[in-house]
């Protein structure tokens, strides 16, 4: 029996196989450098949408919406400054006329941080995983208009 050919065929599979997962490591590599890379491409394309001379509205998964300045998007969070909310007013006694549910007289607008008993700053971070979308406003949007006028 010849052992030279033997090991010879060992060695060749060794270096077969040696091959074969060094092709796969780089193959996973690619994929993961690839989708890292689409990752960054539509979070580029994101902030580019991001008109810096108006306000943005950003709707949360719970229905909640604030209005502010987005000043940076990433995988993961939004930032939002200058922020502002929507709050419904209370009716103060049961005999006052009725406004419709989406009547916008309904509403008012709050900054953050001047009403709540924390006191935030005027920054928030959202997690993207809450964020339903957003969008830019107008700035003859009545909202654009309250914000443009507030004085604190």
């Amino acid at each position: 029996m010849d052992t030279s050919h033997t090991t010879c065929q060992c060695k060749r599979m060794g270096y077969i196989s040696l091959i074969v997962i060094a092709a796969a490591l780089v193959l996973m590599l690619l994929i993961v450098v690839a989708g890292a890379m689409k990752i960054k491409r539509e979070v580029n394309f994101e902030q580019s949408q991001v008109k810096t001379d108006t306000t943005q509205a950003v709707f949360l998964s719970d229905g909640q919406v604030y209005f502010g300045d987005i000043t940076e998007i990433n995988k993961s969070t939004l930032a939002l400054e200058h922020v502002f909310y929507l709050q419904e007013n209370q009716k103060l006694q049961s005999g006052e006329s009725e406004t419709l549910p989406g009547d916008a007289s309904n509403f008012s607008l709050v900054k953050l941080g001047t009403s709540e008993l924390h006191l935030p700053q005027d920054t928030m971070v959202i997690n993207r995983d809450e964020v339903m979308f957003w969008e830019n406003l107008k700035t003859e949007s009545p909202v654009v208009k309250a914000i443009t006028n507030y004085k604190p």
